[in-house]
């Protein structure tokens, strides 16, 4: 179980290196934006929130590190892949409603405002980011339930192994307790007999004709 574990682990640091990149740009880009022509988006206030996009923008940043020092400090890998499901899942979730709520159409708004800021098509940074969210759902549901099944089959391994020692055990037992005694004189005696005990399998050799004691 060493190579699930070596899995579990590249997991999470990647995870959590993307975490370090995404929140570092994210932080970047709108600190240090100062264009005029944008500062009506970054202005306008975000949904749901009430805060102004750039606000909004400033805090994903050092909340995506936040949660990349949480996947580092954490030392329990189970506990760490719940982490990374409970993040993918808030991501998908929170996409989701501000589409379904507000009519919007991808790319958001902030994605074009993060492709303008880094020089690339806003459709690549929509692309980007779904895949983000499906790495962090699917990858951690898939570890998860793989380590979940590998430990099930060595559980009912295990028990399959100490039952049939059980077992073993038992009939050596059995066969312990029923062993027949051996009446046949051994061959090498004369006038002796050999038997087994049925308790300890030891050998009781005794004479066949004991001396007659005389009493006179």
């Amino acid at each position: 179980m060493e190579w699930l574990s070596l899995l579990l682990k590249g997991y999470i640091y990647l995870t959590a290196a993307l975490l370090v990149a995404i929140g570092a740009t994210l932080f970047l880009v709108t600190w240090t934006c100062e264009v005029r022509v944008i500062q009506s988006f970054l202005n306008a206030p975000a949904p749901f929130w009430g805060f102004s996009n750039r606000a909004i923008l400033l805090l994903a940043g050092p909340l995506q590190l936040l949660f990349a020092g949480c996947l580092f400090v954490t030392r329990n890998l189970m506990t760490q892949m719940v982490t990374v499901l409970w993040m993918g899942l808030n991501y998908l979730i929170y996409r989701v409603a501000m589409v379904w709520t507000t009519n919007m159409t991808f790319p958001l708004p902030r994605e074009e405002f993060v492709g303008w800021r880094l020089g690339v098509r806003k459709e690549t940074v929509d692309f980007c980011w779904k895949f983000f969210i499906a790495y962090l759902v699917i990858g951690s549901s898939l570890l998860m339930l793989l380590k979940m099944f590998l430990y099930w089959r060595l559980e009912k391994k295990m028990k399959n192994e100490a039952w049939v020692k059980d077992w073993q055990a038992s009939r050596d037992q059995v066969n312990l307790q029923a062993k027949p005694v051996n009446l046949k004189p051994a061959a090498n005696t004369s006038g002796y007999l050999k038997i087994s005990c049925s308790h300890c399998g030891g050998h009781i050799e005794f004479a066949v004709h004991p001396r007659s004691v005389s009493l006179e």
